[in-house]
């Protein structure tokens, strides 16, 4: 009878997994240490109203696995590492399935299992545990085995960088001497003969954290840079991340596991950080979060698994306010805990609005941006305004890029010899690449077949990458209009005469004074302000400095673009370089 029940019990979960499985590659780490989260079933609906695909528990929370019933989030169940010793013994890791995971099934799509985090290399990483590790995973799939769920539910190990002795050039990638032979090749053995992903936590601002002086920002944030270049591979790197993963694919290869599938259970970005971490920012941890999305939804792979796609896990769904440590750690939340965008990194779904769910309220609600228009006369002006000299000719940075260069072929890769000698573990490169030109399209070798096929992923529209943004305000009241305070015959801007020029806002300019700029040129200025409304084609960034430089523009090119047009209470800048970018186009006479 009960091999019946079993029996129906799969055939059912086939029929679910055909119905409503996705292959969306993006996931987020949902987890619960804060006093001020909402309840799992408006988390639930919270992200119905998203791109994401994927959900990672740290543990089995009951409520929270009810929750997701009925959905189609694949789940991945996690084992806190203390549990980690008690599931050795076969017996209660064949309990513990049946308690966590069987009866929520097929209702709730649970699809994997973490078995503790960073266990090898982590801060509360041990010996002791480490040789725990792989005989738990061992019968916990012993119990997927018996209940005939092993074909539908993966087990993996989430590890730590650290487990890296050398990881720059990626093509050195090496696991370290202490862990190689007795830690990872088990775990290796086992995620290749179940044919798992080996899942790794990769941060690369812990990287410039460590070096900011020799890490470029722009090549973290997978931002325009120079790249840089593997000389044992020849592969051009634009971003860390990419660089990261070939290093752990690079250090599997010698130990002899090519083939080994590679995920990131755990990648992200904080907002809010001490005034000690001056790399902590809401403008970094957007650039860096939307950028990710646009890279893993673009499926390029890496360099040495070009076009694989790479389940990503960004952490996290919430700020928790009950994490130890340094501010960051309570602030690499995607949404409030009442629900409300942090930041937005284009994984909404067209048209959806979060509202924050009753009884949650924000302590900090998040300020919409709004630019008036046509904004009511101010009072007279005790002194004439904008009136201070103009600022000296300067070419800021563009807020975007232009069209890209000729795509770039990367060579077959040099396989990296065996038992190569250590190094210091160094993620950044020899020489930090600049932010200039943009990187080239990347175009790879004909795709490696993956080991463990899917079937063709479900369409996910995913936004464009972003330009750096600013911290958003609210406009204040608009300035009075300025007067020319100047007489005779109007200067030529530079850039030779009848050069196109531009003007934009000053990049380190104060944004209080900026939105109030602002405010004048949409306003009494006449500037046309159509283009950064929301849904405008410079809408993003939704940030003052590139709302300012566009209405600062748009103001200079209609008032005779004299150098006084160009000033706002020095403000604004002169550009001889266009700062248009992908469909947002800045008018020059």
């Amino acid at each position: 009878m009960k091999s019946l029940l079993l029996l129906l019990l799969l055939v059912l979960l086939l029929l679910h997994e055909s119905e409503s499985a996705t292959d969306n590659p993006i996931g987020v780490n949902y987890g619960t240490r804060g006093n001020n989260l909402p309840p799992p079933s408006q988390v639930v609906e919270l992200l119905k109203n998203t791109n994401i695909g994927k959900v990672k528990l740290y543990d089995a929370n009951p409520a929270i696995l009810r929750a997701f019933a009925g959905t189609s989030f694949d789940i991945t169940v996690g084992i806190p590492n203390e549990q980690i010793p008690s599931l050795v013994d076969q017996g209660a890791a064949l309990s513990w399935m049946r308690q966590n995971v069987v009866t929520y099934l097929p209702d709730t799509r649970i699809r994997g299992i973490a078995v503790g985090n960073e266990v090898l290399a982590g801060k509360n990483s041990n010996q002791q545990l480490a040789a725990q590790l792989v005989p738990a995973m061992n019968s916990l799939q012993s119990a997927l085995v018996t209940l005939k769920l092993n074909d539908l539910i993966k087990i993996t190990a989430p590890q730590s960088l650290a487990t890296l002795s050398t990881s720059f050039p990626p093509s050195s990638g090496t696991f370290r001497p202490d862990l190689a032979q007795s830690a990872l090749v088990p775990l290796l053995t086992f995620l290749q003969a179940t044919n798992s992903t080996f899942m790794v936590n990769a941060y690369p601002f812990m990287a410039y954290r460590s070096n900011p002086r020799d890490v470029s920002l722009a090549y973290c944030l997978f931002l325009p840079n120079s790249g840089v270049t593997d000389p044992g591979t020849q592969f051009l790197y634009s971003n860390m991340f990419g660089a990261m993963l070939d290093a752990v694919i690079s250090a599997m290869k010698k130990l002899r596991f090519p083939d080994v599938r590679i995920g990131v259970s755990e990648t992200g970005w904080p907002s809010l950080g001490d005034p000690s971490e001056a790399e902590v920012s809401l403008r970094n941890a957007m650039l860096y979060n939307r950028n990710l999305v646009f890279y893993i939804s673009s499926s390029p792979g890496t360099p040495l698994r070009p076009k694989q796609q790479i389940d990503t896990y960004i952490f996290s769904l919430y700020n928790e306010n009950l994490k130890e440590g340094p501010a960051s750690e309570r602030n690499y939340g995607l949404f409030r805990p009442d629900g409300s965008t942090v930041y937005d990194v284009g994984i909404l779904k067209s048209g959806s609005v979060i509202t924050p769910p009753s009884p949650f309220v924000s302590p900090n609600p998040p300020t919409p941006v709004t630019i008036p228009i046509t904004p009511p006369p101010p009072p007279p002006p005790s002194r004439p305004p904008f009136a201070t000299p103009p600022s000296p000719v300067t070419t800021p940075t563009p807020p975007s890029v232009g069209a890209p260069p000729a795509p770039v072929t990367y060579p077959s890769p040099t396989p990296p010899s065996v038992g190569a000698p250590p190094a210091p573990v160094t993620y950044p490169p020899p020489t930090p690449p600049s932010v200039g030109a943009p990187p080239a399209p990347v175009t790879y070798p004909s795709p490696m077949t993956p080991s463990f096929p899917k079937p063709p992923p479900s369409p996910v529209t995913f936004p464009a990458p972003m330009i750096p943004p600013s911290p958003v305000i609210v406009y204040p009241a608009p300035m009075t209009p300025p007067t020319p305070p100047y007489s005779g015959t109007p200067s030529t801007p530079s850039g030779g005469h009848g050069a196109p020029v531009w003007c934009v806002a000053k990049p380190n300019a104060d944004a209080t004074s900026l939105a109030a700029a602002l405010g004048f040129a949409c306003g009494e200025g006449g500037a046309d302000c159509l283009a950064i409304q929301p849904g405008g084609a410079c809408y993003y960034p939704n940030d003052v400095t590139s709302h300012a430089s566009y209405a600062f523009n748009s103001y200079y090119q209609r008032h005779g673009r004299n150098y006084w047009n160009c000033d706002f209470r020095n403000n604004a800048v002169v550009a001889i370089s266009d700062p248009s970018y992908g469909g947002c186009n800045y008018p020059a006479k």
